[in-house]
């Protein structure tokens, strides 16, 4: 058993990220953690495992010393190997096993991740979801007594998250606790215990369903995607949290009425075309990589695209084309007409294309936001530089006033986020390339995240977004595409986002709040074609009684 009596632990002396925690983490049981940014979530974990020191109050690991295992958020904050097989071999020579029964485990440990064909691979040549598992992976595989798991979930696509979940049952079984820090209320669903921390200490310790089904007086309440949408329902306590249940209880009542909805999407000719693009990593040598192959694309003024596929489908290798970041080893990709093989043309694409990297807040680097913010407008030799700064920040519901003169370091994990996006927006591109935009942000700062990708795209701005989540893709796009092994192997336009059969073309598991839509029109509910997720709903009828109160 884990012991913590007293816990605090502040980064700033007069600001704690955690205040008074106690808590027994017993070993055998499932633990998930949620809360919103900067509730400590993180700040714990890296304190049970000896990172970061408390400023007050006792942890204790008993037996457990040194056979605990910590996952972080972003996997190239714990790759430290030159190859895969060596990273995953990494903890397992630091500890002394012998060397027949270390590679045994490396061998088992890469077949069971879908790692072995990447054995002498550079971990940073890796997509972001492949560097995630394989951060997990090398955990995995020391056996330890507790694994703690920080958004693990955040940069995987759909089918090794449902691997992931497969997995930590499965190491559970096995005798290793899992602990899993999430924002999402879904991945609390198979934990025996349920953590919610808010400003640094813990305000609800217990069952999972005693707080995501019932709404409490002590303690905030988040949902889960079906009982967001049993609550917009007026469903009474206690809510369905498993979709065959919602059907069930909604089956025979009266069906709310939805408002009339029109959408209207004008959008203007080409201005990205992609004909015969093909790229490979290290083109020539032993380990060469065909990221890309014969992709053809056309991307419209105005239009919101996003780009699915499993990891290493070369959706991140595509979006790095569009600035020259990468430039093709066969075909042609052009923005506004600018070949983007040509280099005369690159200071003038990239400033008409702005690319929001995954975790944009780590090139987070000035003393002050405004500093932040000017940094590519500068470096681009624009004017007016000042202007550029304000109009950014308000874009981003940043004002000013409050934030430019404020450390990048002092804000939260979704204002670092806008911030990192202000400073794209700044050089005014005509098209926003996002890789993961929302990885690791709760979801009310994901929503805000949701809305203003909204607002710029209705302004005029064409964007493109790479995601691992169907939902969000459905809920905010006018067409989708998907990748798989460097080729285009589905294309959906918005008319075929409600069927079913046509999103199965992705590939890709087909997520609940996309799900129940489907449920809900078999019931024979009259919902607008344009309403395509459970959230989508749920919002529509919160705002009409809203309206009607």
């Amino acid at each position: 058993m884990i012991t913590i009596r007293g816990l605090s632990s502040a980064y700033q002396p007069d600001t704690p990220t955690l205040q008074g925690i106690n808590l027994d983490l017993r070993s055998g049981e499932r633990v998930a953690i949620l809360g919103p940014n900067g509730s400590g979530k993180s700040t714990l974990l890296k304190c049970i495992v000896g990172l970061l020191p408390p400023t007050a109050g006792t942890i204790d690991l008993a037996e457990h010393q040194d056979r605990i295992g910590l996952v972080f958020q972003n996997p190239n904050d714990q790759i430290v190997s030159p190859t895969v097989e060596s990273e995953i071999a990494f903890g397992l020579e630091n500890i002394g096993l012998p060397r027949g029964e270390m590679v045994e485990r490396v061998e088992r440990a890469m077949e069971r991740f879908d790692l072995t064909r990447y054995r002498k691979a550079d971990p940073h040549s890796l997509s972001g979801g492949e560097r995630q598992r394989l951060a997990v992976t090398s955990i995995v595989v020391m056996k330890p007594d507790f694994i703690l798991f920080d958004e693990p979930f955040s940069m995987l696509d759909p089918a090794y998250r449902d691997e992931l979940s497969s997995l930590l049952r499965n190491i559970h079984k096995d005798g290793i606790t899992p602990i899993v820090v999430s924002h999402d209320p879904d991945d609390a669903l198979d934990a025996d215990r349920l953590l919610f921390l808010e400003s640094g200490s813990v305000v609800f310790d217990g069952p999972p369903s005693d707080l995501l089904a019932v709404r409490r007086q002590d303690a905030p309440t988040p949902t889960t995607t079906v009982g967001r949408l049993g609550r917009a329902c007026a469903l009474p306590d206690p809510v369905p949290i498993a979709r065959d249940e919602l059907i069930d209880r909604l089956r025979g009542t009266t069906e709310p009425s939805l408002p009339v909805l029109k959408e209207t999407r004008r959008l203007g000719g080409p201005i990205i075309q992609v004909s015969g693009l093909s790229y490979a990593y290290d083109s020539g040598l032993p380990n060469e990589h065909q990221a890309l192959e014969e992709v053809d694309l056309t991307v419209s003024e105005g239009q919101f695209l996003s780009i699915v596929g499993q990891g290493g489908s070369g959706k991140t290798t595509l979006v790095l084309h569009l600035n020259g970041l990468l430039t093709p080893s066969r075909g042609r990709l052009t923005v506004e007409d600018m070949d983007t093989a040509d280099r005369k043309t690159h200071d003038q694409l990239r400033r008409r294309v702005g690319l929001v990297f995954q975790f944009p807040e780590s090139q987070l680097f000035a003393e002050t936001v405004r500093d932040d913010v000017a940094y590519g407008p500068r470096n681009l030799g624009m004017t007016d530089i000042d202007t550029c700064i304000d109009r950014a920040l308000a874009a981003v519901d940043l004002p000013p006033d409050r934030f430019a003169d404020r450390s990048p370091f002092s804000l939260s994990g979704g204002e670092r986020r806008r911030v990192a996006l202000a400073g794209v927006l700044a050089t005014n591109p005509s098209v926003l390339v996002l890789d993961e935009p929302t990885a690791g942000l709760d979801p009310g700062a994901a929503a805000e995240l949701d809305q203003l990708l909204t607002e710029l795209n209705r302004s005029g701005t064409t964007v493109l977004m790479v995601t691992h989540d169907l939902s969000r893709a459905v809920s905010l796009s006018d067409g989708i595409i998907c990748l798989e092994k460097g080729r285009i192997a589905a294309s959906l336009t918005s008319d075929e986002f409600s069927d079913l059969e046509a999103l199965s073309r992705l590939g890709l598991p087909i997520p609940t709040g996309i799900q129940l839509m489907a449920d809900l029109r078999d019931l024979g509910w009259a919902i607008p074609p344009s309403v395509r997720t459970s959230d989508q709903l749920a919002n529509l009828l919160l705002a009409e009684g809203d309206a009607t109160a």
